[in-house]
């Protein structure tokens, strides 16, 4: 339940024109690359369009359903917090200052952690937004990251340590969780990883075998904005005074 002015700013983002291929593309490949223009909305919109797709209640078997994470990493600890407090406000869990840690400390829909801070992070979080530094650390403990259904590695263009060690650790961990996920009673999914960039060389990934085998990743364009632009003449000859 979105308030009407937030419903229109999102749907003038150039992203939401792509939401029904975005979603696509992750449900029939484990690995989609979304490159998008600064201003596209990819930071912001992704996780929201995927939480709304059912991402984080996956069936696990034919039995239940199971509570997943969406994982946002950011190489720097001010974006993740700020695209964190803004997906909150978007998403009705804050005020687009803060997030809290919700009632009884059960978490909120949206959260961040980052090196020395953490808010909102409890059983109610499913769109967890934090430094790639975080994830290395639980993947690490857990290579499997079993508590997630999606790992989102934004501004991978900037090709820090941290993301390249993810994304060669990710390449290792999706077929394991592909494997447990066969298994009864695992109570696991398939890991979707979506790598998104505003200039990233999309030949690295896709023509890379070694890296993600058989598993060819997607490619969605999501297109920038466009400002009309009117260029005015000068009647009269300017001096250079340089």
């Amino acid at each position: 339940n979105r308030p009407q002015h937030i419903k229109a700013t999102r749907y003038n983002l150039p992203v939401a024109e792509m939401e029904y291929d975005v979603v696509d593309a992750i449900r029939t490949n484990d690995v989609t690359i979304i490159c998008g223009e600064t201003g596209s909305g990819k930071s912001t919109q992704v996780p929201q369009i995927l939480y709304e797709a059912g991402f984080t209640t996956a069936v696990s078997d034919a039995s239940e359903k199971n509570n997943f994470i969406i994982g946002v990493t950011q190489p720097r600890r001010v974006a993740a917090v700020s695209t964190a407090k803004r997906v909150g406000y978007e998403m009705g869990v804050g005020n687009g200052q803060t997030i809290t840690n919700g009632r009884k400390g059960e978490g909120n829909l949206v959260a961040y952690q980052t090196r020395y801070e953490v808010a909102g992070l409890g059983p109610a979080t499913h769109v967890k937004f934090m430094t790639d530094g975080i994830l290395l650390q639980e993947i690490q403990s857990d290579l499997l990251l079993r508590k997630y259904s999606v790992v989102i590695l934004d501004e991978a263009h900037e090709r820090n340590l941290n993301t390249d060690v993810l994304i060669g650790l990710l390449s290792v961990a999706m077929p394991l969780r592909h494997q447990a996920a066969q298994e009864a009673g695992s109570g696991i999914v398939p890991l979707k990883l979506v790598i998104m960039s505003a200039t990233l060389r999309v030949e690295d990934f896709v023509d890379n075998v070694k890296l993600f085998g058989s598993n060819i990743p997607a490619v969605v364009k999501v297109p920038g904005r466009t400002y009309p632009v009117t260029v005015h003449h000068s009647k009269v000859t300017e001096i250079d005074k340089y």
